[in-house]
């Protein structure tokens, strides 16, 4: 009786948060189109609006909420059926549904796992050892799989055994430390490369533009090795156990004992990975895209039998599909709509002197950013705002799309508070939540935040050598 009263008053909260969503959207929709705007584009407005509420209030689930927004879009006549669903036909969504049915595929095999145990078993029994390891074993995953929570699958009994072995109790400082290893390798660092995070597709979307294996590694190699050095020294500092620890000298070669032998769809997938791999680093070379390079590797699992045809169909989250693809194309009508080159010319004279100093404005930005993510509940809304304010304000003056949708994107998923990163939950779960509390593992989001303002930084002359910034 309890449980639904609490999902009558739940579901009421939501009615009344849609009603106020509805009524600011109409209201936004029937304003009198400014100058250098047409109706249309308010109609366009108040329909996004709407869709930042329902996914700033959780009213549905997004991919809900974004296929309710599509509907309007259609209904309302602000684009066409070719033109609302345009991204569903894109090559960056079937850049990021290839990757996932491959990664599925990755993860019915022991690959992964085996390639992890001989990483480890060089590093010291110590924490920072270990601490060391799980980060390059994450890091080397992310060559071959961008999927975060498959990492996280592999890494977390892992960690868990670490602690258990050590004596490091839930919420525990050493326990909390291992659990961030693990997730901002998987997660965050992750995004270093094309093949580790499914994210940088996004990005390369909201980008306009699409990067080689090689061209991503450029772009961001500097910011990788500093968020990766600067987050091991914090985690072995901030989290570091009181006294010494020691795992003994067998410790990985025990769990590397408990394997079982490599059966032929392992030996079938280590191939198929291998030559993945080359392919994928040698794309400026041979010009065969990341795409058709992980669509043939995909074709290679499921006709040698790794894979079932039913599992396509299952072990993708089709959900993210829906959710990425209608995003792209609900944002996708800011800049035909004009939208985008008007709020430039309004916000643009009042912010110049900010956006023509690149390290004035890179700090400023990534803090605007991440504050805006204490009131912005979703991530994707976030940077589609963001994107919407400030890319048509940088690129006239020779930024590249890259540059804000990197900076934005990385501050974006951080976790300040429990509800700023959606991701990080289901990690909780994957540890059975013997690890950590939220508020454990704050610290490390605000440590984040620093290391990224620095790696940006640092990361602008490199950027100007790219012809990124004029």
């Amino acid at each position: 009786m309890e449980s639904i009263i609490k999902m009558t008053v739940t579901s009421r909260k939501k009615l009344i948060k849609l009603c106020i969503a509805t009524i600011i959207a109409i209201s936004i929709a029937f304003i009198p189109a400014p100058f250098g705007l047409e109706q249309v584009a308010m109609r366009y407005g108040g329909i996004f609006i709407w869709l930042i509420f329902l996914m700033s209030f959780r009213i549905f689930s997004e991919y809900l909420s974004v296929l309710f927004t599509l509907s309007a879009l259609l209904v309302f006549r602000v684009g066409t059926a070719s033109e609302v669903f345009s991204q569903f036909s894109s090559p960056t969504l079937w850049q990021i549904i290839t990757i996932l049915a491959l990664a599925s595929a990755i993860q019915k095999t022991t690959v992964l796992t085996r390639v992890t145990m001989r990483i480890l078993k060089p590093f010291p029994p110590t924490y920072a050892g270990q601490v060391a390891a799980l980060m390059l074993a994450a890091l080397a995953m992310s060559l071959m799989i961008p999927s975060v929570y498959a990492k996280i699958m592999i890494l977390a009994p892992l960690a868990i055994k670490v602690c258990e072995t050590a004596n490091f109790e839930k919420s525990s400082k050493p326990a909390a430390g291992l659990f961030c290893t693990i997730f901002v390798t998987s997660f965050i660092l992750s995004n270093g490369f094309t093949t580790g995070n499914s994210n940088v597709q996004v990005m390369m979307a909201f980008a306009g533009t699409t990067f080689s294996f090689v061209e991503w590694l450029k772009a961001t190699w500097l910011w990788t090795l500093i968020m990766t050095v600067g987050s091991f020294f914090f985690i072995i500092t901030f989290y570091r156990p009181k006294g010494s620890m020691s795992l003994g000298s067998n410790f990985i070669q025990e769990q590397i004992d408990n394997l079982p032998p490599m059966d032929m769809n392992d030996k079938k997938a280590a191939v198929i990975i291998a030559i993945s791999l080359v392919f994928w680093m040698t794309e400026s070379f041979h010009g065969i895209s990341a795409l058709a390079v992980t669509l043939v590797a995909y074709c290679a699992f499921a006709a040698l039998g790794v894979v079932t045809p039913e599992e396509f169909c299952t072990k993708i989250d089709w959900k993210i599909i829906v959710l990425i693809g209608g995003i792209l194309s609900v944002a996708g009508f800011i800049s035909s709509l004009g939208i985008s080159t008007y709020l430039a010319n309004i916000i643009g004279p009042y912010v110049a002197p900010l956006v023509n100093n690149v390290w004035i404005f890179i700090p400023i930005f990534t803090v605007l950013v991440f504050l805006a993510r204490f009131v912005i509940v979703s991530q994707i809304a976030t940077l589609t705002i963001f994107i919407a304010i400030f890319q048509g304000l940088v690129i006239p003056i020779g930024y590249h799309p890259f540059i804000v949708v990197f900076c934005a994107n990385m501050v974006i998923q951080l976790w300040a508070t429990n509800y700023n990163n959606v991701l990080i939950k289901p990690a909780y779960a994957i540890t059975n939540n013997r690890m950590v509390e939220h508020r454990d593992v704050v610290p490390m989001a605000y440590a984040l935040l620093v290391l990224s303002i620095i790696a940006y930084i640092a990361s602008i002359p490199f950027w100007r050598i790219m012809g990124f910034m004029g």
